[in-house]
């Protein structure tokens, strides 16, 4: 039940996208209910542990750097232009504390159920999707429907290659038996194919091609053969993908290549615009945040070492006070946190990356680092749950028995 209602947590923007899809008002609000009822689990964990919570010295670094972050998110709000964002954003930045605090601090959390329910919960969505992609010419311009199937399939494909990646690199067998596990991770990158979020499809074949390089080294190292299960793994998952795509076409063949035409599309737009100013709205949009924030950045010493404040971008791009940031983790916090934010939050952030004694059991290096290049491509920090709640699995495999 605690990890149901932590992925009801985790998934609680997606949920209520969908809701609001259909037009349904909820009379409470899905991520504040699901936030007091993982408090009063601790609590309640806490109670039965003789009020006891062990803490190793990992865990107890990893929370003391991410708080220290925190307050200085909160030291910046006295100089931050934003008179109301600046404390929204504050706000909304403690629910990627408790996603990454729950976890740590309740006793034996089942990792295992929680990849389970997470990949069905993704996958899940990602039909949900297709079935609004197949009906998206009916949607009216700039309408809520058409606004969400608009900004959804970033999020969904990112979370679809966070779990591909689990299946793909890690030493356990997550589903009994290898073959299912080997069946997800090709419908989970078909889909990511399908849903045509081109950073992270990239970024995800980008990492597995470096997973098998490694492998492939490494058997090399070891004994000079190459290892032919891998091989055949390898050939299985092309086939396998194949077929998928196959079968896909022939059950729906209008709407698939409708899909995989939009994606195609979206990466000839880049390639068709390199070396030139023009690589289509999207790319164009983060090159001139990339631009503003480095001036912003280099601007005076002062704004260098301690930032603009917390939720200053929407003001200093938009002259707006509101939600606006560079897509870029590292840019973001340099413009508002400065660099001393940037070394707190880079304390937590590589240590997860770096941390040697890994027993790569369902989260692994190559997870993190695939959530690191997202991060440095579309997120902000008030959208890090589900990069603080696999950071946070990584830390409980590593460090305590399961």
């Amino acid at each position: 039940m605690i990890v149901f209602i932590y992925i009801l947590f985790l998934y609680s923007g997606l949920l209520k996208s969908v809701f609001l899809f259909y037009n349904i008002e909820l009379p409470i609000d899905i991520t504040l209910i699901t936030a007091c009822l993982l408090v009063i689990s601790f609590f309640i964990d806490v109670w039965k542990n003789n009020f006891k919570v062990k803490l190793n010295k990992t865990t107890l670094f990893v929370i003391s750097s991410i708080l220290l972050f925190f307050f200085w998110i909160l030291f910046t709000l006295i100089y931050s232009p934003s008179e109301k964002y600046s404390f929204i954003k504050s706000f909304y930045f403690t629910t990627n504390i408790l996603t990454l605090f729950f976890p740590l601090l309740i006793s034996n959390f089942n990792v295992k159920k929680f990849i389970k329910f997470s990949l069905f919960s993704s996958l899940s969505i990602a039909i949900w999707y297709f079935w609004v992609d197949f009906n998206s010419s009916s949607y009216i311009y700039k309408s809520i429907q058409y606004q969400i199937y608009s900004s959804l399939y970033l999020t969904i494909s990112g979370v679809l290659g966070v779990n591909f990646l689990i299946l793909l690199t890690t030493k356990s067998i997550l589903f009994n038996k290898k073959i299912y596990d080997t069946i997800l991770i090709i419908i989970t990158l078909s889909f990511m194919l399908l849903i045509r979020g081109r950073g992270p499809l990239l970024f995800a074949i980008i990492i597995a091609f470096i997973y098998f390089s490694y492998k492939l080294l490494s058997a090399k190292k070891i004994n000079l053969k190459i290892n032919l299960n891998r091989v055949i793994f390898a050939l299985f998952l092309i086939v396998g993908f194949s077929i998928i795509i196959t079968i896909l076409l022939l059950q729906f063949n209008e709407q698939i290549l409708a899909m995989l035409n939009k994606t195609f599309y979206r990466f000839a737009v880049i390639f068709s615009g390199l070396g030139t100013s023009d690589m289509g709205n999207s790319v164009n949009t983060r090159v001139d945040h990339i631009y503003f924030s480095k001036e912003l950045i280099l601007d005076n010493f002062t704004n260098f070492i301690g930032g603009y404040g917390i939720g200053s971008y929407g003001i200093l791009y938009l002259g707006i006070d509101q939600r606006t940031y560079p897509h870029n983790i590292i840019l973001e916090i340099m413009v508002e946190l400065g660099i001393i934010g940037l070394i707190l939050f880079s304390i937590y952030l590589f240590f997860n990356l770096f941390y040697r004694k890994q027993k790569n059991q369902y989260i692994s290096s190559f997870v993190i680092f695939y959530l690191i290049l997202n991060m440095l491509k579309s997120s902000s920090l008030v959208d890090l749950r589900m990069y603080f709640a696999i950071f946070a699995m990584f830390l409980i495999i590593n460090t305590k028995a399961n």
